[in-house]
């Protein structure tokens, strides 16, 4: 598949299609519960973090609708976890998130779905000092959720350790760890998808921001999975992040409306 061949509707349901793969992923953790139908795509962790908990699609009959979410958010409610309830192109009925509001879930955040061809992404040099290496045991690991999970408080750090410590490091999910000068400041990963590669947990320490590290990483990831023979990466984009990717070629198709029950 090419961008510039596609529908920007076809582009926009690869991204979500990517993601839901992705987010899906964390169906190998211990007790963990998929479901998947016409109606719902879903993912319960015993994890207390909305991020590996979550509705990431929807397709709900507007006359039984607060029925619906109700039985959507059963699982969450009777493992007691915190989840997100994902909204994107796919999501039906339109009004669906005012009615998540009405079962008090509260909105969240948005973010734009994005793509860029990966034989038309900008390149940049990588700032000095700067090394980059895979995360392929547990102790790096651990030292790579510090960085991206820098500011959490530490038994949610932990639950983040204990999620990503549950998939394979040489699976279809791998993480890189940057280091400038020796000290871990940068973190992304690659996720494997079907037909488009997911750049995902890009993070830069504060101090360490606003020298191109972040660049440099994503372009790691994006090298790597042009290496894999992949044409298209897809990304969801924090505000921050907006800025880096679209200076790389990156191209918004769609924006994540997502909401969080507590």
């Amino acid at each position: 598949m090419k961008l510039s061949d596609s529908p920007s509707s076809t582009i926009g349901k690869l991204i979500e299609a990517t993601a839901i793969a992705f987010h899906t992923s964390f169906q190998r953790l211990p007790n963990a519960e998929r479901r998947d139908s016409p109606q719902l795509v879903s993912i319960a962790t015993d994890l207390q973090d909305s991020y590996f908990n979550g509705i990431l699609r929807a397709d709900l009959a507007p006359a039984e609708l607060d029925a619906q979410i109700e039985a959507a958010l059963a699982p969450f409610q009777r493992r007691h976890v915190p989840m997100l309830w994902h909204i994107g192109p796919s999501t039906r009925p339109a009004n669906l998130g005012e009615r998540l509001l009405a079962h008090g879930l509260a909105f969240h955040e948005s973010e734009p779905g994005m793509a860029a061809d990966l034989q038309a992404i900008s390149e940049f040099p990588a700032p000095a000092g700067l090394t980059i290496a895979p995360v392929s045991d547990l102790d790096t690991l651990r030292t790579w959720v510090g960085i991206w999970a820098a500011g959490v408080p530490g038994a949610a750090a932990e639950e983040c350790y204990r999620a990503f410590a549950g998939v394979r490091l040489d699976g279809a999910l791998r993480h890189h760890l940057g280091r400038l000068n020796g000290e871990p400041v940068a973190t992304v990963s690659l996720y494997s998808g079907a037909e488009a590669a997911s750049v995902e947990h890009v993070s830069t320490l504060p101090h360490a921001r606003r020298q191109g590290i972040g660049t440099a990483m994503v372009l790691k990831a994006l090298r790597d999975a042009r290496m894999q023979g992949y044409r298209i990466a897809v990304l969801s984009a924090s505000p921050s992040g907006l800025p880096v990717y679209r200076r790389l070629g990156f191209r918004e198709y769609f924006v994540w409306h997502r909401y969080m029950r507590p």
